[in-house]
């Protein structure tokens, strides 16, 4: 089994989103303002702030993708999105760390179990999952 390593996770993540046309989060947005009734003066000012900076992200995306003419144009699109899904992520460790995982909890299930475990993705950042064990 080959282990998926942080590089290959963000080239994959930044080959799907730039290889698939998504729907447009607009769309839905338009309809979904003032569906409910307001509980008070401001009731999803922050919300629809959120959201229109988002719609206008997706709609600037959406744009350039359709202005992509020759393969140079998407490889250079690619590149630009790696480059800013890495800004994201930065700065990356400079070297590998231990995993310093641990099992804090289990649940037995009949025909399996789960083991809650914490573990470091980085120097002294935590990270939570559950494993489903057969």
């Amino acid at each position: 089994m080959k282990s998926t390593t942080r590089r290959s996770f963000l080239n994959l993540t930044a080959g799907t989103v730039a290889a698939h046309q998504i729907a447009p989060l607009s769309a839905l947005a338009a309809d979904s303002k003032d569906e409910l009734p307001p509980l008070n003066r401001f009731p999803r000012m922050v919300h629809n702030y959120y959201l229109d900076q988002v719609i206008r992200a997706e709609r600037r995306g959406l744009a350039r993708k359709a202005a992509l003419k020759t393969k140079a144009d998407a490889e250079a699109y690619v590149s630009d999105v790696r480059i800013m899904v890495r800004s994201c992520f930065a700065p990356f460790p400079q070297k590998k760390s231990d995993l310093k995982a641990r099992i804090v909890g289990t649940v037995e299930r009949d025909t399996y179990r789960i083991e809650k475990l914490i573990f470091e993705s980085r120097p002294g950042f935590l990270v939570t999952a559950d494993v489903d064990v057969p």
